[in-house]
């Protein structure tokens, strides 16, 4: 394994929860609200029962009419209709996804 697959091995064994801060269920927004991407993760949790304060945030957006988009930033490019957003903590994915309409 080179040195690049044991970094990452050794990240995602690092991360053992994520706590996405936005309540379960579906979020509704208006046309042209912002949604942060450090906003929607409340703590991240090593193996050991640590906080966890650096890490790196990404995304995978399945919007409403199919089409879908990896995201790396700081707001989420979010459509009219359904927005199913997947988080990814340092590439781990987080338990549950957020579910916002967007009206």
């Amino acid at each position: 394994m080179n040195k690049t697959a044991r970094i990452a091995t050794f990240t995602r064994r690092e991360i053992a929860t994520i706590e996405l801060a936005p309540p379960q269920g579906a979020i509704p927004l208006r046309n042209g609200d912002v949604v942060l991407s450090q906003s929607l993760v409340r703590r991240v949790r090593s193996g050991k029962g640590q906080d966890v304060k650096s890490y790196s945030l990404s995304f995978i957006i399945a919007y409403q009419d199919g089409d879908s988009a990896a995201f790396f930033g700081d707001t989420l490019p979010l459509h009219d209709g359904k927005n199913v957003v997947k988080v990814f903590v340092n590439g781990v994915p987080a338990d549950r996804g957020l579910l916002y309409i967007v009206k």
